[in-house]
Parts: structure tokens; sequence; C-alpha cells
């Protein structure tokens, strides 16, 4: 996470064994206000699986899941809302064989899952 003085937006990086930077990632949400990261995965063929929350304006908070290859490329953004203008929050993740499962909290204290594939795709929600 990174604070510029004004909100926090999130940063997402990778080093080499010796210290030195090989790539480095900025994240400001549409919102242009408070993003969080909560932490990532990695899946077994190297892509790194970025998990947080952005704020997206007069939408609230969105879970965010953000998707890079080995070099630091970012190739996949997706928001998730559990509810339309409510703000979304995430509890836990894990990567399986063949996608993502994400736990989210969402208005009313529901807690929903959500199941996706390494592209983003939502599969399933209950």
């Amino acid at each position: 996470m990174y604070n510029n003085g004004y909100n926090r937006d999130i940063l997402a990086g990778c080093y080499a064994t010796d210290g030195s930077l090989l790539w480095l990632d900025e994240l400001n949400g549409s919102g242009n206000n408070n993003d969080l990261a909560y932490g990532l995965s990695i899946n077994s063929s190297g892509e790194t699986f970025l998990f947080g929350r952005t704020f997206r304006g007069s939408e609230g908070n969105d879970i965010t899941l953000l998707k890079y290859d080995f070099a630091g490329n970012r190739i996949g953004e997706w928001p998730f809302s559990t509810a339309p203008l409510f703000n979304d929050d995430l509890y836990a993740w894990t990567i399986g064989s063949d996608g993502i499962l994400i736990a989210a909290h969402s208005p009313g204290n529901v807690v929903q899952l959500l199941e996706l594939d390494f592209d983003g795709q939502l599969l399933d929600q209950f």
C-alpha cells in the first residue's frame, strides 16, 4: 500500500534475491480514494494474483483482483460487486488447481462466495 498524502493506492512489486527491484505496479482506483491490497497468491503457472478492494466513487468499495505474469505485466484487472452501490470487502481467498474462491462481505453482514476462473470470469456466486 502506498500513501500519496491524499489517499492510499495499491502497489505490487517483485524483488530479486539480491534486493534489486524487478518490477513495480501502482493502482489508483477510479474513485481516487483509499484502495487497499490484502495479499497475493501465485498459481501453478507462475501467475500472481493480488486481492484487495478499490473505491469506485458513487459505487462504493468493490473487491478487486489483479493478475500479473512472471515479468510483472498486469494482464488482468477485475472489480467485483456483490451488491451495486454498496461497500464490498474481502475476507479470504484461495487458489486451487482450476480457479479461485473468494469469500466476500456484502451489505447486511452477508458473506458471499465467488468462484472465478484464472481469467477473472465469474463462474458461480453463492
